[in-house]
């Protein structure tokens, strides 16, 4: 596809917007925005009415001091305004890898069914002969339906098993008193077995399933799943009923455990065994939860006490997976903060794995599963963001923060499962290797321990997964958009078509969003759904403006954040090409491939605890490459040999690679392909507005370890090892400082500074903050190194004209 026509003039558009208008009225309209006074967007429908949005006051345009102007950022689409292609909604690629797991991907059942089912649309009544079928429908569809599966008690099992045993004869060893510990610890194993382990209750199951459709469809629009991935787990599970399945969801919600027990319940599946935090063993709630399958864990080891816990915990994982027990697990640790998917752990995988390797499991299914809202962000989140304090979970605050949730309208909510794929033969082939020994990409660096390493290439994968799975919400694509194109404001037709033109491009890239309406009327629900964090013009033609104060732009940066991997290669492609255009002011935008590709390959990693960018299995460079082929084929570039360049051109383009962090020796210019950046200004467009979503990542960076810098002199030494939350604290205010005087609240986020700090930790630079409460200045020289390399990115509006 090519992008040439997507851009049309702005000011022709807007013409016929505005000729279109006096049409209508009594005659020609003032044009002058001037005169504009922003307020937030009004709501239609039940939102409106009930008051679930807060309002924001009407400001004066001359309040503003940022000029208000509609930026020449127009998009255009191919398809017909109102329409999708035929089949849109059901094209996803689920298949599993071909080149970790190939016996899975072709020879797991596959069962094609058009379309997505709607949960809440309710069962057909007219196969029910029962006159209680006609009166109650969902009570008695939820009180007939089949879930009686098979859900053993492991008790006893676990407390006789012999590797428990063995595991506390070696924690008790040859001390005096032996028999005494031994006895002592057999009686910590029973009582927090009975703390953690799980009991599945199918009437509870039953009874949560008939409220919920009765209760979710008045603050949740659609609840969707796909049908060619429902009928595929219940034609594997029918050929392998004592399979273990593992799902792994995505976590941004305590909906999130409820949701997949549901749609499972409505899919006639056994309900999994959840794994949750300790912070949800309260009162009232850790009782049904139990009920439901939860089995609660310590997210680290260092939250229990206790020397036995990680064996019980193993042991408990085992047993149910050597009875065919489904397992449900969240391997991102926490809710997503971010509105993107986190890092995953790996702790329970581990566990998982070793009962493959070492406890005689045959097997077990993996299936990632994406949890996608249209609107979701709790409360408390945006607060956690500006790095204050989290409110510890208490049966009072999860009244409240159902109360809030069930307060609001989200709007569509759908779960997606992947192909499922063997966790045995993913451990067999899924470890690539070469004559040289092991070959790991840039994402699973080497690591000794083979196993650990499996689990870091499988937890990897699991992550780009979800990228590949997760359909994108029309909230996110707005705030994408107001956040990265139209910062200035804009109206509400140009919205659809960008809207309709991203559409098209996330289909070629095999993408789906999560809105089945038409393009503009997703585009309004969307902007119903978020109208608390714009601004609006109460022109006759009114603009919408994102509101950039602190709290709202990172809420707006949240649901953004949700769109990110829309176009993450293209950004960092983007990026990289602003960073060596830094220096070069000329007008003929010339870049080596070679350069091109070196320096992308450098800010995947500097980002690499940010975002996943793609396999394990590949090499990144291949997966750039391909990247930079295809806008080359989208006209963003022009490819020219390096034979054919003009003197001049050859001159700009060894100022350019002045500009490389890294020199090549091998590097030839006569053999080099050249990339002359496009000159048609809408391209250029496309560009800045991919390099403008990563900005906030690169800036807050960049922030980081400029902070960090002032921390290193010869008279700060005596400082580290300095405690982490206040070396946070410090890095995250001056990082708050930099942003704001920039425009750019959005850096504030103290995620990116946290993760910041997992990739200090990761490249060696600092030492500590994982179990250790404090962190210490490693290496000065990387420290520089790794700043200047940063610093090149943070660049802006070079490759604008």
């Amino acid at each position: 596809m090519s992008v040439h026509n997507t851009f049309p003039n702005e000011s022709a558009a807007l013409d016929n917007v505005y000729k279109k208008w006096e049409s209508r009225g009594s005659g020609p309209i003032n044009r002058n925005t001037n005169n504009s006074f922003f307020k937030s967007s009004s709501l239609s429908g039940a939102a409106a009415s009930n008051g679930l949005h807060q309002k924001i006051p009407c400001i004066s345009i001359q309040d503003i001091p940022i000029k208000v102007h509609l930026p020449d950022l127009v998009f255009q689409s191919s398809f017909p305004k109102n329409s999708l292609p035929i089949g849109y909604s059901h094209i996803q690629q689920i298949a599993s890898c071909q080149a970790c797991t190939p016996n899975s991907k072709h020879n797991t059942p596959y069962v094609y069914e058009i379309g997505i089912r709607d949960i809440f649309t309710g069962p057909s009544i007219a196969k029910y002969k029962s006159w209680m079928a006609w009166l109650f429908p969902i009570t008695y569809h939820c009180l007939t339906k089949d879930c009686n599966h098979n859900y053993p008690s492991l008790r006893k099992e676990i407390l006789s098993s012999r590797s428990l045993e063995d595991g506390i004869e070696k924690i008790v060893g040859e001390d005096e008193g032996k028999e005494l510990r031994r006895e002592l610890l057999n009686k910590e194993a029973g009582q927090l077995l009975n703390k953690i382990s799980g009991k599945m209750s199918t009437w509870l199951i039953r009874f949560v399933g008939c409220v919920f459709h009765i209760c979710m469809p008045f603050f949740i629009k659609n609840l969707y799943v796909n049908r060619t991935q429902i009928s595929t787990l219940k034609e594997l599970y029918k050929q392998q009923p004592t399979t273990s399945f593992l799902y792994l969801p995505t976590h941004q919600s305590h909906l999130d455990y409820l949701l997949i027990t549901l749609v499972l319940f409505d899919a006639n599946l056994p309900s999994p065994l959840i794994a949750a935090g300790m912070n949800l063993f309260i009162p009232v709630f850790r009782s049904i939860l139990r009920s439901l399958g939860a089995f609660y864990i310590h997210r680290s080891h260092a939250g229990s006490n206790s020397s036995i816990y990680p064996l019980i915990l193993k042991e408990y994982i085992t047993t149910a997976l050597q009875h065919g027990c489904h397992i449900e697990f969240y391997p991102e640790g926490t809710r997503s903060r971010s509105g993107k998917v986190n890092l995953p752990k790996n702790g329970l995988m581990a566990f998982v794995l070793g009962s493959i390797l070492d406890s005689g499991v045959q097997d077990v299914y993996i299936i990632p599963t994406t949890i996608s809202y249209e609107c979701i962000f709790e409360d408390g989140i945006t607060r956690e963001l500006m790095g204050k304090e989290k409110v510890p979970e208490s049966f009072m605050q999860v009244m409240k923060g159902l109360f809030k949730i069930f307060a609001r309208f989200i709007g569509v909510v759908r779960i997606d499962f992947g192909q499922p794929y063997s966790l045995q033969e993913f451990a067999r082939t899924g470890a690539m290797v070469d004559e040289n020994g092991l070959k790991i990409s840039r994402f699973c660096p080497y690591i000794e321990d083979d196993r650990y390493r499996k689990v870091k290439c499988l937890m990897s994968h699991v992550q780009y997964d979800w990228t590949r799975i997760q359909p994108t919400p029309g909230t996110g694509i707005i705030s994408y958009l107001l956040l990265n194109a139209y910062r200035e404001g804009t109206t509400l037709p140009l919205i659809e078509r960008a809207y309709l033109a991203i559409q098209q491009e996330a289909l070629l890239h095999g993408k789906i969003f999560l809105s089945q309406e038409p393009a503009a009327q997703a585009v309004e629900s969307s902007l119903e759904l978020i109208s608390h964090l714009l601004l609006k013009s109460a022109d006759p033609i009114p603009l919408y403006k994102p509101n950039l104060c602190l709290e709202q732009s990172l809420e707006l940066f949240y649901f953004s954040n949700k769109a990110i991997y829309l176009f993450i290669n293209e950004a960092i492609v983007a990026s990289t090409l602003e960073s060596l255009q830094a220096d070069f002011t000329g007008p003929i935008g010339l870049v080596s491939r070679h350069q091109l590709l070196q320096k992308a390959c450098t800010l995947c990693l500097h980002l690499s605890k940010e975002f996943i960018f793609g396999p394990p299995c590949q090499e990144l460079s291949t997966m750039l490459l391909d990247v930079i082929d295809r806008m080359v084929t989208q006209e963003l570039f022009q490819v020219k040999e390096a034979s054919v360049l003009t003197s001049q051109e050859r001159g700009l383009l060894r100022l350019v690679s002045t500009t490389m962090i890294q020199s090549d020796e091998d590097w030839e210019l006569e053999d080099e392909t050249m990339l002359v950046l496009s000159q048609i200004p809408e391209h250029r467009k496309w560009l800045s507005m991919f390099s403008s979503s990563l900005y906030p990542y690169i800036l807050s960076y960049c922030l980081s370890v400029d902070a960090l810098k002032n921390l290193s002199g010869d008279e700060q030494l005596d400082i580290w090892p300095m405690k982490k939350k206040d070396l946070e604290k410090y890095v995250h205010e001056a990082v708050c400082k930099g942003a704001l005087s920039e425009g750019r609240p959005e850096a504030c986020s103290i995620e990116i500074v946290r993760n910041w700090f997992l990739q200090m930790v990761c490249v060696g630079i600092l030492t500590g903050g994982n179990t250790e409460q404090e962190y210490t200045l490693s290496s000065l020289e990387k420290l520089e190194e790794w700043r200047n390399s940063m610093a090149s990115f943070r660049v802006r509006k070079i490759i604008e004209v």
